[in-house]
């Protein structure tokens, strides 16, 4: 099915309201409300689900539709039944899914999730994505009915928009880190191995060493700049990233560099009313990406792929380096991108090389700034 165009720029103004979110809080409830003017729907959540550490959160919309007396409880008691959840944990794919895709009528109404759950609640059908993050924990948006299936169009919206939704998540959160870093002292965040620049005049160094970092990894500035001319142009395509007169839908793109068997990861995080722009630094070793990607989904095949496309190979060549045929790698590819929520080989480069640094940063064994 082809989306309409009126399909297309109801995407696009979600994504240019997702834009302006800077706290997690407000992705919630922003994220919910845009939804609902896409997908019809009796109701909706904000899922954060950590089995393991027996932790759930949901923000849902209506906020006064009714939920079964200690619903947490019941819902986690019952996650592992839950089809859409068990899917996301087998193959790593976020992509949209129905209850209808994995079950029939009959398995559904068996379920133990849909007895103790969803049935007091009168919700027989259901369209879900989840979010990049690190596993065991499950971020997810979820899309219930009562009466009519989703149709293919409601997915095509959702994968549309699902890879804004996973950069926006990601922002809002980092957005809140560095906030609380602003009113804080350097210390945790140099434990974190993370480095964090202000772009003001002249730049603010947050965190000792940044400049130097980003220096050893991208050059000296130039004359008429303080920042090196590889970052400074990445920067300004950044802050324009979603003028649509320009580019149209366009994600924002992390900058890499490698250097001596280490890899440096920026970010771009927008100014706020509470900060101007802000460049994020996180170095790790190139060899923690391998398992990082593994961690998020990926198998070690998959891994060897996107590496290969991400040092500029194209297919072909990805299939003479491995010894498989064409058509092996396009597959690869294929379960690539819906693993992580993109839609072409270079955004996939981009998420994985970014969702690997994301993860590593929160390792307490990483080595801050190459020591």
């Amino acid at each position: 099915m082809t989306l309409s165009e009126a399909d297309y720029l109801a995407v696009l103004g979600v994504a240019r309201a997702l834009n302006g979110v800077n706290d997690p809080d407000e992705f919630d409830a922003t994220v919910l409300g845009h939804l609902a003017s896409l997908v019809d729907a009796d109701v909706l959540s904000m899922n954060d689900v950590d089995p393991g550490a027996g932790r759930v959160r949901y923000v849902m919309l209506p906020e006064n539709f009714p939920v079964p007396p200690d619903g947490a409880e019941i819902f986690l008691r019952n996650a592992e039944h839950h089809p859409l959840m068990a899917y996301v944990e087998r193959t790593g794919d976020g992509s949209a899914r129905k209850i209808s895709d994995l079950l029939t009528p009959g398995e559904w109404h068996a379920n133990p999730m849909y007895a103790e759950f969803y049935l007091p609640m009168g919700i027989e059908h259901q369209i879900a994505i989840t979010l990049p993050a690190p596993r065991p924990v499950l971020v997810g948006i979820a899309i219930s009915r009562s009466t009519s299936d989703f149709e293919e169009r409601d997915r095509e919206v959702l994968d549309l928009i699902r890879p804004f939704l996973a950069q926006s998540w990601r922002n809002a959160r980092e957005q809140a880190m560095v906030r609380s870093l602003l009113s804080s002292l350097s210390d945790s965040l140099t434990a974190e191995a993370t480095g964090v620049i202000q772009v003001t005049e002249p730049l603010a160094e947050l965190t000792p060493g940044s400049l130097t970092l980003l220096y050893r990894f991208f050059g000296r500035p130039g004359s008429s700049s303080p920042l090196p001319r590889r970052v400074e142009q990445w920067l300004a395509a950044q802050r324009h990233r979603l003028d649509d007169s320009a580019h149209g839908l366009r994600l924002g793109k992390p900058l890499i560099a490698s250097v001596d068997g280490r890899r440096l990861v920026l970010r771009h995080l927008p100014a706020t009313r509470w900060h101007a722009d802000v460049i994020l630094l996180r170095e790790a070793r190139d060899d923690q990406a391998a398992v990082q990607l593994t961690a998020a989904g990926l198998t070690p095949r998959e891994v060897e792929v996107l590496r290969l496309v991400a040092e500029g190979a194209t297919n072909a060549q990805v299939a003479s380096t491995l010894h498989v045929a064409a058509s092996t790698v396009k597959r690869h590819l294929d379960h690539i991108y819906a693993k992580l929520g993109v839609r072409s080989r270079t955004q996939a480069a981009a998420a994985a090389r970014d969702l690997a640094l994301h993860h590593a940063a929160a390792d307490p064994r990483n080595t801050p700034f190459g020591g």
